[in-house]
């Protein structure tokens, strides 16, 4: 009996130590930080009232917060193929056009060395995935809308890179298999009028879909593998933490980190695509702690070529808080928090 009982002890600590050796897989180490956020999305809708002056003094806010390159998340809005709002001088009727927006930003990066990365179109029918479940007629409405800003922007325009603004997500429903044949259309496009310029995409592991590990590996190693990357294009997935809490949990960084980590697994194996992190530094009611920020990046150093941010722009500059403060000091002193 004491020989059984002895037994149990051993056989329970080594599970505890793998336990706690699994655990330790995804906790960040906060001695790494050579890369920090160096891209930063800009939202058009909240900028398009901008004069120049506002915008060279917004891009040299950036600069000093790091970031070297913009993307402008689209440049126009889409319903159901229709575009209602352009962000440059299109050729289209639309109802609304901010026709200088982008004249704007481009002086503005060139007065800044700023890269700029153009999103292209977004279509609010993107999120009616019940009615279309992203079939044959919804796509080429998508890609139409893409290629017909993708042809007036070249003509106008020369920007570092392409956004794709309509974000994949994980789901259950099997949508990659479409959304590999819509990405490897514009890629064709985006070879033919801009060859060499890399595409960027931005997808989210959305929340309405309760989702397994196994489920989510064989989502993003399916729309992995039958999407034709390059090796100058990003696959650049949100990291999740938008809808954590502020302050800053072993365990929710532990999950988040374990689904990040199995995605870049995924992306190294089946894709040719650079792998980044778009960091959510930011939470669901409000700013997220320093240490909560620290931990993220520190994270992404480990498995990330790149970093972006959606959280500099909208949270940092705009609303001219503390935190954008606290964010600066802990990137120049790190630990010192």
């Amino acid at each position: 009996m004491q020989k059984k009982r002895v037994i149990f002890i051993l056989l329970m600590f080594f599970l505890l130590l793998n336990c706690v050796s699994c655990q330790k897989k995804y906790v960040t180490n906060l001695n790494h930080l050579e890369k920090k956020p160096t891209i930063d999305f800009l939202q058009p809708w909240n900028f398009c009232q901008y004069k120049l002056v506002e915008m060279n003094i917004h891009f040299m806010k950036l600069k000093e917060f790091g970031i070297d390159t913009v993307i402008i998340q689209n440049v126009a809005n889409f319903n159901k193929g229709k575009m209602e709002i352009s962000y440059y001088d299109t050729s289209a009727s639309v109802e609304t056009k901010y026709a200088n927006f982008l004249d704007m930003v481009f002086s503005a990066a060139q007065n800044t060395s700023m890269n700029i990365i153009l999103g292209l179109s977004f279509d609010e029918y993107w999120w009616d995935d019940k009615e279309h479940r992203y079939n044959d007629d919804s796509v080429h409405i998508f890609l139409k809308n893409d290629v017909f800003v993708l042809e007036e922007l070249v003509n106008q325009y020369k920007p570092d890179g392409w956004y794709l603004s309509n974000e994949m997500y994980s789901n259950t429903s099997e949508y990659e298999n479409n959304w590999s044949y819509y990405i490897n259309e514009i890629i064709q496009y985006i070879d033919c009028f801009t060859p060499n310029t890399p595409l960027y995409i931005s997808p989210f592991l959305k929340s309405n879909f309760i989702m397994t590990k196994n489920q989510t590996k064989k989502m993003w190693t399916e729309f992995l593998k039958n999407t034709n990357f390059r090796e100058i294009d990003v696959f650049m997935p949100q990291d999740g933490y938008g809808n954590a809490a502020i302050q800053y949990s072993i365990n929710k960084e532990n999950h988040i980190n374990m689904l990040n980590y199995m995605i870049w697994e995924v992306c190294k194996n089946n894709s040719k695509a650079k792998f980044y992190l778009n960091l959510e530094l930011y939470a669901k009611n409000g700013y997220a702690d320093v240490e909560r920020i620290m931990h993220q990046i520190a994270f992404a150093n480990e498995i990330a070529e790149g970093i972006a941010t959606f959280s500099i722009s909208h949270y940092y500059i705009v609303d001219n808080s503390d935190c954008g403060k606290r964010y600066m000091d802990a990137l120049n002193n790190y630990g010192g928090y």
